[in-house]
Order: structure tokens, then sequence, then C-alpha cells
């Protein structure tokens, strides 16, 4: 407050009173005080907007999504008309793209029958969602920001208690390793429960495939694929080795 009066006193001084506090009949002193609750008056205003109807002020400390002069709008109600995180000013994202995890995203190439969001070409489920890939309603993946995780194709607020944890947090029993079908998850994020026919894989829940199996898949599990009755390579369906064969290198034969 005084640093702002003196830069109004001093550049006062430098100037004549204007033409319109002359016709007044205004004194130099009263043109600067006029000055000053001008610029107090416009401050307050800037300031008041930035006000939830709560009363609390909206910003980084309040508000896990962005701002209006209504109050927070958290990523999980976020529109292409009002986006962003971190309690910055909410935006309307342009023509071509969609608001996903907080931020204006090009709009995926993945078709509109995604639930989740589209990593390039390929939609990416809620289930198989997690910190570097999250969002929903078909936009494009997005990263939540440290102290986030992805729940529900949204980033939320981190609320499990667990502390560091290079697992996932239950809520429950705290940090778990994060590699199982029912608590998986990395980076401290919140455990998710695998989907029918899914594994964990690095914390993240995938179908046994050609990606991330170097033997073949059983049951929707992925196996060593040297067996006899389990017999494959290459993330493809196991065989079960007819009569006579045996399974060699992948194969039967």
């Amino acid at each position: 407050m005084v640093r702002l009066r003196r830069s109004l006193k001093k550049h006062i001084r430098k100037t004549e009173v204007p033409p319109r506090a002359q016709r007044h009949g205004w004194s130099y002193g009263e043109a600067m005080r006029a000055a000053f609750i001008g610029v107090l008056a416009v401050s307050f205003i800037a300031c008041e907007q930035r006000v939830q109807l709560s009363g609390e002020a909206c910003d980084a400390l309040t508000c896990n999504g962005c701002c209006t002069p209504q109050g927070c709008v958290s990523s999980a109600l976020q529109s292409d008309t009002q986006c962003g995180s971190l309690g910055s000013d909410c935006i309307r994202c342009l023509s071509g793209t969609a608001c996903s995890a907080g931020s204006c995203r090009p709009l995926p190439t993945c078709g509109s029958t995604c639930a989740g969001c589209c990593d390039g070409s390929t939609c990416v489920p809620w289930s198989q969602q997690n910190l570097s890939r999250c969002g929903n309603n078909g936009a494009a993946c997005g990263a939540c920001t440290t102290g986030t995780t992805c729940s529900s194709g949204a980033c939320q607020p981190v609320t499990s208690q667990c502390g560091v944890c290079a697992g996932c947090c239950d809520g429950l029993f705290g940090c778990n390793s994060g590699t199982g079908t029912f608590t998986c998850g990395k980076g401290g994020e919140l455990c998710k429960q695998c989907g029918h026919l899914e594994n964990c894989i690095d914390g993240r829940c995938e179908k046994c495939g050609p990606t991330n199996c170097a033997g073949c898949c059983f049951g929707g599990q992925c196996v060593a694929g040297d067996a006899d009755i389990t017999c494959g390579h290459g993330g493809a369906t196991c065989e079960n080795c007819p009569f006579s064969t045996k399974c060699t290198g992948g194969s039967c034969q």
C-alpha cells in the first residue's frame, strides 16, 4: 500500500493537475487522492472476481480445476467451454481441441465411442489409465500433475494418507506393491481393480497380448509358453500340443 502511494505521488509530481480536475477546482492533493482511490477500486474488483460464492478464494490451494467468477470448476466437471488446472482461469478450448485432464488437447482419432481417453488411435479405458494417460469422453489422454491421481478419467487430488509409495494406496492397508489385479497402480496413486481378463503390468491394467507377453496367454494370464499344455510365444493364445508332440521354443513339434 505504501509503495503504491509513493508510486502515484511520484507520478503526479511529474505532471500537472489534469484539466478535468482543474474544471472541478481540485487541488493537487485532491487529484492525487482521487487517483489513489480509483486504483484501489479496480484492484478490489479484480480480486473480488476470483472469490467463490462460499467466500473462499479460488486458487491453486483451494481448487484442483480452474476458476470462474462463480467459483471452482473441478476436473471432473469441466467441459470444452470451461477447462483448466491448478486454480488457473477457466478457458474455452479452440476448435479442433477438447478438454482432457484440465488441458485443451487435439481431438483424438480413436472415435467418439471411446468412454475413456485416446492415445493416438487407441482407446484407453478408465481401468487402464494412470498418471501419464488420463481422460474421458474420447478426448486425447493427458498427464496428471504432481499431487494428483487419475480417477474415473479425471485428475483428482491424492486423498490417501499412505505417504511415499512406489506402488499404490488402497486407503485401508496403506501402500501396496501395486502388482495385483485387485490392487494395481504405481507412483502412490489410488489402487485400481483390473477388469475381466486383464493383468496388472507395470502398474497398469492390461489384457494379455503381444505388447506385454513374451510367452502365451492362458485364461487372460501371461505364462512362459514352454509347457506342452500351454505352448506359445509372442502373446498369442496358448496351445495344447497334440499327442506325440512337444512344446519346443514356444511351438508344438
